[in-house]
């Protein structure tokens, strides 16, 4: 039994604690808030209601951000992300982003700035899209940081 503490712990501390959401992530926890963070039902409306499988993306979104209660997860919006949230032209949103952001850098502050890579820039990574690369190689860059 006494194994297990260290090995449960272990696994614990060894969780991620910077998650990288993109756009549509961070879209759908600004539109669903109530639902994720609240636990209110989920009734979609409008064209929400005509996306399928939005009532599962919603609870998985709901459940991370469970653990994340005790787990406190750094949300992570690079500049890339910053980008998409702006051409999105939807002044909402894109306040909420930037407040997302504005605690990151909160978090973050002290940290060593993140270095350039070309993890992505490879042939085998060429069915990524170029957004997304851009969103995957910034969230490489950032060195991990202990907690």
């Amino acid at each position: 039994m006494s194994d297990a503490v260290p090995e449960v712990a272990s696994a614990w501390l060894s969780l991620p604690r910077r998650i990288y959401p993109d756009t549509s992530t961070l879209q759908k926890l600004y539109d669903f808030g109530g639902e994720i963070f609240e636990n209110e039902p989920f009734e979609p409306v409008g064209r929400a209601a005509r996306v399928e499988g939005l009532g599962d993306e919603i609870e998985a979104l709901r459940m991370i951000f469970a653990v994340n209660e005790r787990a406190l997860f750094e949300f992570v919006v690079t500049e890339a992300s910053l980008r998409e949230v702006v051409n999105r032209t939807q002044p909402g949103y894109t306040r909420w982003v930037l407040d997302v952001l504005d605690t990151w850098l909160i978090q973050s502050e002290g940290d060593e700035p993140p270095t350039s890579g070309t993890t992505f820039e490879e042939r085998r990574f060429g069915m990524i899209s170029a957004k997304d690369r851009r969103l995957l190689q910034e969230a490489l860059d950032w060195p991990v940081t202990p907690s």
